[in-house]
């Protein structure tokens, strides 16, 4: 679906294209956090929560839980007992992979064609007891699948709308994008102003001795700045953290 041709309003249009603009443009996790809950309040959610990946180029995998406006009792239930494996989100999510291994899915909460087990319908007995009655998630992965990015929308009092669904849509593969922008940019600004200068020079190919003659420091300095720019981008080798460090400019 292309957003031009959705079925939105021109409020809805406006506040997806603004959303989008801010994606693009901001540099820091507050930033987004506000643009992503002023969306939420826009489209009448009182709840939001997202997970993602870590983008640093280590080979972890490690999927990371922000919570953004859910009620802090339900946050400490959920994972006092476990709620993740068996959340009915998840292993919908998990089905649909299975079957469409698309790049964004749109899960309403319990509008599921299966039957639930007990765990399930416990969970969402709980979940709703905190307030969390109507919402839903959206998933994206990126082509390699090596970025991945899902957004939850809650509420108390409503149903789910379509265009709500379409907006979710529609924002979340520019989430992903934007928050793998804004990890690699924290990497890459624990750099010094000498580590960046280096870096600088590591992208264009040079050795450290080219680098040491070009900024006139010993070659011993400069093996002791590329020891820190890997070490502080979390890398083992050159190749790794000039990666990171042309994906930065390109994400820029």
């Amino acid at each position: 679906m292309d957003i031009l041709t959705a079925d939105l309003d021109r409020q809805q249009l406006v506040a997806v294209l603004r959303f989008f603009e801010v994606c693009v443009s901001c540099t820091d996790e507050r930033t987004l956090h506000d643009a992503i809950l002023a969306l939420a309040a826009f489209m009448g959610y009182e709840f939001v929560l997202y997970a993602y990946m870590k983008h640093t180029y280590d080979k972890s995998g490690m999927v990371n839980f922000v919570n953004l406006s859910n009620p802090a009792t339900w946050m400490e239930e959920y994972h006092q007992k476990g709620y993740l494996n068996g959340d009915p989100v998840r292993i919908e999510l998990e089905a649909r992979l299975q079957n469409e291994p698309g790049f964004t899915h749109s899960i309403l909460w319990d509008a599921y064609d299966r039957p639930l087990s007990e765990r399930e319908r416990e969970i969402i007995r709980r979940r709703s007891h905190h307030g969390l009655k109507f919402g839903f998630s959206v998933f994206n992965n990126s082509l390699d699948k090596n970025a991945v990015f899902l957004i939850s929308f809650a509420r108390r009092d409503r149903q789910v709308e379509q265009p709500e669904q379409d907006i979710g849509r529609f924002i979340v593969p520019q989430l992903n994008w934007c928050r793998k922008r804004l990890d690699l940019l924290m990497l890459v600004g624990q750099l010094s102003r000498r580590e960046r200068a280096v870096a600088d020079w590591l992208v264009e190919g040079k050795t450290n001795w080219e680098i040491a003659s070009i900024l006139e420091v010993t070659e011993s300095t400069v093996k002791f700045h590329v020891s820190n720019i890997l070490r502080k981008l979390r890398v083992t080798n050159r190749l790794a953290a000039i990666s990171i460090l042309l994906a930065v400019r390109y994400l820029s």
